[in-house]
C-alpha cells in the first residue's frame, strides 16, 4: 500500500515536471522575439546621441554669439554716452542764456500787429471838410514820388491846398510840404519846425516830425534809416553797434551801420536802409518795445 502511494506521487511529480518543461519549451521563442524590442526601448541608438550632442553644441554656439553681440552693444552704448557728454555740457549754458536773446527772437513776429502802424493812423481823424479830398489825393501817391512833386508844386501860388494833402500821407516823409509853399521854397532844410503851426493838422504833423527828427532831409530822398543813439565822439559808435549785434541781433539783422555828425557836434548811429519811412517807423516801434532809443531818419553818412 505504501509503495503504491509513493509510485503515484512520483507519477504525479513526473507529470508536473513534464508539463513545466513543455511550457518552458514553448515560451522560449516568444522571449527571444521580445528581447530586441526591449533593447531598442531601453538603450538609445548612437545616431540619436550624436544628433543630440550636435544640437547641444549648436545651442551653445548661439548662446556664445548672443553674449558677444550683447558685449558689442554695451560698448556702443558706452561710446554714445561718451560722445553725448560734451553735448550735454554745451546744452547747459544754452538753457542758462539770458532772457535777452529769447526776447530778441520773439520780437520779429510782432511787427505784423496793427498797433505798430500808429504813425499811419492819423488819416482817420483827417475826415474834416477838406480831409476827405486829401485822403483821396494821397492814396495813389507813393512816398518817394510825393517828395519829388513837392519842389515843382511850391512855385504856383494858387495851389497851396493840394500840397498839405500830401503831408497826410502815412509814409511820414512829407513834413516839409506841410508848411506854406513860400516858406519851403525859401528854406527847404528848415521845413520840419514849421509843420506844428497849422491848426487843422496839429495832431498829425507833430507825431510825424517827432518820428523823423531830421534837419538835413534832402529833397527826393528814397532811402530811409533809423537813428539808434548819439555819442560825443565817433569812437563810441562802434561799441554801441557791437552791443546791438550781440544783444539784439534779430532787430539789426540785415541792416548797415552809418555814422553822421549832427549840427550839435554829436555823432549819431544810423542803421538801414529802408525803402520807405513806414518801414523805418515800424522798425523803430520794435526797438522801442525792446526799450531801446530809435527815431526814423535819412540813411546817410559814413560806414562804420
Amino acid at each position: 500500500m505504501a509503495s503504491s502511494v509513493f509510485a503515484i506521487f512520483w507519477v504525479v511529480l513526473a507529470g508536473f515536471a513534464g508539463a513545466y518543461l513543455f511550457s518552458v519549451m514553448t515560451e522560449l521563442p516568444k522571449a527571444a522575439a521580445t528581447a530586441p524590442v526591449i533593447q531598442r526601448v531601453t538603450v538609445p541608438d548612437k545616431k540619436e546621441t550624436a544628433e543630440l550632442k550636435e544640437a547641444l553644441k549648436a545651442r551653445e554656439a548661439e548662446v556664445a554669439e548672443l553674449k558677444a553681440q550683447l558685449a558689442t552693444v554695451t560698448e556702443q552704448l558706452g561710446n554714445v554716452d561718451r560722445r553725448l557728454a560734451p553735448i550735454e555740457k554745451l546744452l547747459g549754458p544754452v538753457a542758462a542764456m539770458p532772457e535777452h536773446d529769447s526776447a530778441v527772437t520773439t520780437a520779429p513776429p510782432t511787427p505784423d500787429p496793427a498797433p505798430i502802424e500808429t504813425p499811419a493812423s492819423p488819416p482817420p481823424p483827417a475826415p474834416k471838410p477838406d480831409a476827405p479830398d486829401r485822403s483821396e489825393a494821397e492814396t495813389p501817391a507813393p512816398a518817394p514820388q510825393a517828395e519829388a512833386e513837392v519842389e515843382p508844386e511850391p512855385a504856383p501860388a494858387p495851389k497851396p491846398k493840394p500840397e498839405p494833402k500830401e503831408t497826410a500821407v502815412p509814409s511820414g516823409n512829407v513834413p516839409e510840404p506841410a508848411s506854406e509853399p513860400v516858406e519851403e521854397a525859401e528854406a527847404p532844410a528848415v521845413a520840419p519846425p514849421p509843420p506844428p503851426p497849422p491848426g487843422g493838422e496839429l495832431t498829425e504833423e507833430p507825431t510825424r516830425t517827432a518820428a523823423l527828427n531830421v534837419t538835413d532831409l534832402p529833397p527826393g530822398t528814397n532811402r530811409f534809416g533809423i537813428e539808434l543813439g548819439a555819442v560825443d565822439s565817433a569812437s563810441g559808435l562802434q561799441p554801441m553797434w557791437r552791443n546791438l549785434l550781440t544783444k539784439h541781433a534779430a532787430l539789426v539783422a540785415g541792416l548797415e551801420a552809418r555814422r553822421v555828425k549832427a549840427p550839435d557836434n554829436q555823432w549819431r548811429l544810423v542803421a538801414g536802409p529802408f525803402s520807405s519811412a513806414t518801414e523805418a517807423s515800424r522798425a523803430c516801434a520794435l526797438f522801442k518795445k525792446a526799450e531801446l532809443p530809435c527815431e526814423p531818419t535819412v540813411f546817410a553818412g559814413d560806414a562804420l
